[in-house]
């Protein structure tokens, strides 16, 4: 991709370029991801959340197929995310060792390690509960690791697992997080989000430990009429949302 910005009444004119390689076969996969958009670029009609920055973002993998009959392939894996600004610093980074599991009924399991480190941009809350912030320009380097499972599609009860553990911003943080949904076939799904944080920060920072909870419902009452009905509560907002949604389809293309 290449793209320029022109915009009238100013000698700035801004550019993006960006560039995707993959290749794969049955053991080995490569990908390669780089982007760079310009200090002065302007989206106009669209969106970008980012200036002022070049970004590298290679991954390999590769695959074991063991005689086995409960997992179809485990192997390692690892990749990298890279930001820098215009004049090269490196201001984001993110490089993961990970092992992964994929067994015969499309379940899939694995490890992981991690070493991160950012320079801030701005001021940071890093519990987001009013206190005091971390200053821009400073930057915090930390490891973390963590499991994860994915169960099967196949079956009408399915979860997922994934947690975290290791450094945050100079503290630490333990994540715990799921999906448990059950399908009630044909009429529809009933499904629960979960996130649990506890981030332990030195003094004078806050620290933290909060729930983030997201039913939802989905019914088809016919091939035309639905209905879906989202709850979320956020402990660490002390709020609870609910966004619910009956659908009538009463003619092709027309609800």
């Amino acid at each position: 991709m290449l793209h320029k910005s022109w915009t009238h009444g100013s000698s700035a004119d801004g550019l993006i370029h960006a560039t995707d390689l993959e290749y794969d076969n049955r053991r080995f996969s490569f990908t390669w991801h780089h982007e760079y958009v310009d200090d002065t670029y302007n989206a106009e009609v669209g969106f970008i959340p980012r200036k002022g920055y070049w970004s590298f973002n290679p991954r390999v993998r590769y695959r074991f197929f063991p005689n086995s009959k409960k997992i179809v392939s485990h192997g390692p894996s690892m990749g990298s995310n890279n930001y820098w600004n215009t004049s090269l610093k490196l201001t984001d980074s993110e490089t993961y060792i990970r092992y992964g599991l994929e067994f015969l009924n499309r379940s899939e399991a694995g490890v992981w390690i991690s070493n991160d480190y950012v320079v801030l941009q701005s001021p940071f809350d890093p519990t987001n509960t009013d206190g005091d912030t971390l200053a821009t320009g400073t930057g915090y380097h930390w490891n973390a690791t963590g499991f994860f499972y994915e169960s099967t599609r196949a079956r009408l009860l399915t979860f997922d697992i994934n947690t975290r553990f290791g450094g945050y911003f100079g503290g630490t943080r333990s994540n715990f997080s799921g999906e448990v949904s059950y399908r009630f076939q044909p009429f529809g799904s009933l499904s629960i989000d979960f996130s649990y944080n506890d981030i332990r920060m030195p003094e004078p920072y806050k620290s933290a430990a909060f729930w983030l909870v997201s039913p939802r419902l989905d019914v088809t009452f016919t091939n035309n009429i639905f209905l879906t009905t989202f709850l979320q509560y956020n402990q660490q907002k002390d709020n609870i949302n609910l966004n619910a949604r009956f659908q009538w389809r009463y003619k092709p293309a027309s609800d």
